[in-house]
């Protein structure tokens, strides 16, 4: 586990605090140069709305690119609903669903380039374009699970 060593003051500020985040960017490299994998939370703090997936940080997506990572997004849904934002603890009744997606099988460099290759994206940093792009699969795949569960919802009620 690697902790963001944040400066800022809230949920929006998200300002690092550079000399500490310089010793665990070394401990990162170091991890992922030994053959570890690495694994963040990209849109960096529990997210007030699930349904709207917060823009992904640009931090994560420098060190795909540094790496050149295959990249993969998990995604759930139904978990703020048994451990609300603010409950001390879970135990709601509910269910989740997630979803494993495959976004750069070919590496990181290699999706930049693709996303660089369509229209409007010639002006924008490679991690801009992943960050983009990654938050866009997130948002899908939550969408998509949200629509799945109301037609297993309503399959249900039609049997009963």
């Amino acid at each position: 586990h690697f902790s963001v060593d944040f400066k800022g003051s809230g949920d929006t500020d998200f300002r690092v605090d550079k000399e500490k985040m310089e010793q665990t960017q070394r401990r990162v490299d170091a991890h992922i140069e030994s053959g570890g994998l690495l694994c963040f939370f990209p849109e960096g703090a529990m997210n007030k709305d699930p349904s709207h997936i917060m823009p992904v940080r640009y931090g994560g997506m420098k060190k795909a690119l540094q790496f050149d990572a295959k990249m993969y997004v998990f995604v759930t849904n139904g978990c703020h609903v048994m451990w609300p934002r603010k409950a001390q603890i879970s135990g709601r009744p509910g269910v989740a669903n997630y979803t494993i997606r495959c976004v750069a099988p070919e590496g990181a460099q290699a999706l930049a380039d693709k996303l660089r290759k369509l229209p409007g994206n010639t002006d924008k940093e490679d991690f801009e374009l992943l960050s983009e792009h990654v938050r866009e699969i997130m948002q899908g795949s939550w969408d998509d699970m949200l629509v799945g569960a109301s037609s297993i919802a309503k399959k249900k009620k039609k049997t009963s």
